[in-house]
């Protein structure tokens, strides 16, 4: 009897002590739920502006302007006249006229070919220049060598005035017009053109349109047959331009920051690009909003930032 009640005893005090360690390990567990992780803190900051305080950014104040869309488009020049000069018979060359780069006149004997074979003899025929111009280029070089009706002895030019010939899809032809802004760039130079030909139908296969561009060259320095880049303003109207620094793109699309009382916010927008330091915004952004140019990669959603400068305007 006494044994059992031991034994009692020593269960009831068991089941206590294991009650009581089990409500203190709740209590503790709930404790350490309610205090702030330190992740939570880390990110809480960061929010803020971190640890070391605002990010410092730059930013420029958006602004709609009048600009045209700019093209750039890939010409070979040619001269306003120019003509690559055949033999009328077959033959050897019995005669070469001016050197290359010296003037020719129109009518003017540029070589003569003689059409003798053994046993018959032919008086040299005279191939005249059949326009007036330079010599731009002889494809035949020596006395005796042996020309054909089907290939060029030389290439006579006028390139006063230069002539390049560019190619457009049907959006950007229709938008061409003889007033069109034309600027043609070879190697650093850069000089004014003139549309002078616009042609009326477009190619079947490709639907695109040619344009005939036109260069004053009166100092010579550019030559006939070089890669000029001519550059054509299509379409004038407002334009919200930003640098491309500003915008982000991700697999969502492309987005800015903007800058509200020492805040960022995220903008989706749209855009196109213009060059490889501009983009205009098509939608998603209007003028007079600050937006970050540098120390984007830094900024995120609703994170304090610090303005260190401030560009006047859009302008690359």
């Amino acid at each position: 009897m006494n044994l059992f009640l031991a034994l009692s005893l020593t269960l009831v005090l068991n089941l206590g002590c294991e009650k009581s360690s089990d409500q203190k390990s709740k209590e503790t567990k709930s404790t350490a739920d309610q205090q702030p992780k330190e992740s939570d803190k880390k990110q809480s900051k960061k929010r803020r502006g971190g640890a070391s305080g605002p990010i410092p950014v730059r930013t420029i104040l958006t602004k709609t302007e009048n600009l045209p869309e700019t093209i750039e488009v890939i010409s070979v020049l040619s001269g306003r006249k120019q003509a690559d000069v055949y033999s009328r018979v077959a033959g050897k060359i019995s005669f070469l006229g001016s050197e290359e780069g010296q003037p020719i006149k129109e009518g003017q004997i540029l070589f003569r070919v003689d059409r003798s074979d053994p046993g018959e003899s032919f008086l040299a025929t005279p191939v005249a220049s059949p326009i007036s111009g330079w010599v731009g280029r002889w494809w035949v070089t020596s006395l005796g060598s042996q020309v054909s009706a089907q290939q060029p002895v030389v290439t006579v030019v006028d390139d006063e005035v230069l002539i390049g010939r560019i190619r457009l899809p049907t959006d950007q032809w229709l938008k061409v017009s003889e007033s069109t802004p034309i600027r043609v760039k070879v190697g650093s130079e850069i000089r004014e053109g003139k549309v002078i030909g616009i042609t009326r139908s477009a190619e079947t296969s490709s639907s695109r349109g040619t344009i005939s561009v036109e260069i004053q060259n009166t100092n010579h320095q550019w030559k006939s047959g070089m890669i000029s880049t001519v550059a054509l303003d299509l379409d004038t109207k407002p334009r919200l331009i930003v640098p491309a620094t500003a915008l982000s793109i991700t697999d969502q699309g492309g987005f800015v920051f903007a800058v509200n009382d020492s805040v960022s916010k995220r903008m989706p927008v749209k855009f196109e690009a213009i060059d490889n330091n501009r983009v205009e915004i098509t939608e998603g952004l209007t003028s007079g909003i600050q937006i970050v140019t540098q120390g984007v990669n830094q900024v995120s959603d609703g994170l304090t930032v610090k303005v260190v400068e401030n560009a006047k305007d859009t302008s690359p």
